[in-house]
C-alpha cells in the first residue's frame, strides 16, 4: 500500500506553507533503537509518508537525517522540538542547530 502526498490532506499554516495533516512519529527511543526508527522511516518515505515528527530527546535524529538525506526537502516537512531541559538562555540555540545539523 501507498500513499499519494499529492491526496494527503494538508493544513495551511499562517506563513502560507503547507504542512501534511497526517505523518509519522518517530519516537520509540524507548523500545526500538535509533537504527529501527530510521528503517521506519524509510519505509514511510517509501510508501509516500512527507511528514515526519521528530525530537532530539528521542536520540534518534542523526539516524533520520541519513535516510531523508538527498530527498528533496521541499516536499518534506520535518518537525523537531526543543526539549524542556533546553530552554536556558545559553542552550536554546546550540539545542536547535544540533538538531537542524542531525536531520541534515
Amino acid at each position: 500500500m501507498t500513499v499519494d502526498p499529492e491526496k494527503v490532506p494538508v493544513r495551511v499554516l499562517n506563513t502560507g506553507a503547507t504542512m501534511p495533516a497526517i505523518g509519522l512519529g518517530t519516537f520509540g527511543s524507548d523500545r526500538y533503537s535509533a537504527q529501527d526508527v530510521a528503517t521506519a522511516v524509510a519505509g514511510a518515505l517509501e510508501v509516500g509518508y512527507r511528514h515526519f515528527d521528530c525530537a532530539s530527546v528521542y536520540e534518534n535524529e542523526a539516524e533520520i537525517g541519513e535516510v531523508l538525506d538527498g530527498f528533496p526537502r521541499d516536499q518534506l516537512w520535518v518537525t523537531s522540538k526543543l526539549w524542556n531541559n533546553k530552554h536556558a538562555p545559553g542552550e536554546v540555540r546550540p539545542a536547535c542547530e544540533k538538531s537542524l545539523t542531525d536531520l541534515r
